[in-house]
């Protein structure tokens, strides 16, 4: 699910301290994660913070949170992806501070 194979992501919770990027890994930032519906209720949480390498992408930081919390995958695998309250494509890039929020499909009558 990452965008080059660069599996030095890790996944922190939100309140804790960030775990070390995996040795080797390039330098690292800090991504709020915002998650909705069935995938908070599953976190337990509406928010996450995850570490990816400098360079990552929406895709990347999909795929550390999912490498953490698997149980999560159903929840967000329809989810429409957004980066600062803007919507984005997966391989939109990251910087230091952003908020992604995955957003789940919705329907409406």
């Amino acid at each position: 699910m990452t965008g080059d194979g660069d599996r030095a992501a890790r996944r922190v919770a939100y309140d804790g301290p960030v775990a070390r990027p995996r040795s080797g890994a390039a330098e690292t930032m800090r991504i709020r994660v915002l998650v909705f519906g069935a995938a908070a209720e599953t976190l337990g949480r509406g928010a996450e913070v995850v570490e990816v390498a400098h360079g990552a992408t929406v895709g990347d930081a999909l795929g550390a949170l999912l490498d953490a919390r698997p149980e999560l995958a159903p929840a967000l695998r329809l989810a429409a992806f957004a980066v600062n309250r803007r919507y984005v494509r997966r391989e939109h890039a990251l910087a230091e501070g952003d908020e992604v929020a995955f957003v789940p499909p919705v329907s409406g009558g």
